[in-house]
């Protein structure tokens, strides 16, 4: 599909597109895209943001900025609207498939980072990063880091591939895992060990209770 688009103009709104990896615009520039980017990358966009970029764009590689009925009309060459991440809440997707234009996610491209960034959060609150560092730059050195993750319970609602990522990575800091999950992975639960629970049993025995919905 990428061949065929030799020479389109493709609006680039997603924020962090290109700046953790650039083999995707690599690959759409060696193809002969046109990729165009906002000047201003560092804030979510709006509509009136968008709509000047947007005459000759074929597609979008779409930020959290609304793509409405109205605007999606204002292009009339649009054929995809791809987000950068996953969820459809900033797209009207009816609008969009009587307009022929195909809409779609990128379920897998950031999965691991959410996950590893959830256990980062995990990390600093119980080990009390924040006020540990605010302390010693204020000369103290607080004498208790708070707990250790090791035998803690992680409560999961959601094992989606977040979800499931975070499971993963609490199971190497030696947690126990409970999770609430309305249509589990029978496989996976079992090799990871993996308790399923009811809502308010999880909310119960949970010391901290993730939420990947």
């Amino acid at each position: 599909m990428v061949e065929q688009m030799a020479g389109s103009v493709i609006l680039v709104t997603a924020r962090m597109f290109g700046r953790m990896s650039t083999e995707a615009t690599r690959r759409l520039e060696v193809a002969g895209c046109r990729l165009r980017f906002p000047t201003e990358r560092d804030r979510p966009l709006q509509d009136g943001d968008v709509r000047p970029l947007v005459d000759d764009v074929v597609a979008v590689i779409a930020g959290l900025e609304p793509w409405t009925d109205p605007l999606m009309a204002s292009v009339p060459g649009l054929r995809l609207i791809c987000r950068f991440g996953v969820g459809y809440d900033s797209v009207d997707v009816a609008a969009a498939t009587r307009r022929g234009i195909l809409v779609a996610i990128t379920p897998a491209a950031n999965h691991t980072s959410v996950a590893e960034y959830t256990v980062a959060l995990m990390l600093a609150v119980m080990r009390r990063v924040a006020s540990q560092d605010a302390a010693a730059k204020r000369g103290q050195w607080l004498p208790q880091p708070g707990p250790e993750l090791r035998g803690r319970t992680l409560g999961i609602i959601g094992l989606g591939r977040v979800g499931r990522e975070v499971a993963d990575l609490a199971r190497a800091f030696a947690m126990r895992v409970i999770a609430h999950e309305i249509a589990p992975d029978p496989a996976f639960v079992a090799t990871r060990g993996i308790g399923l629970v009811d809502f308010e049993t999880l909310l119960r025995e949970a010391d901290i209770v993730t939420l990947h919905v």
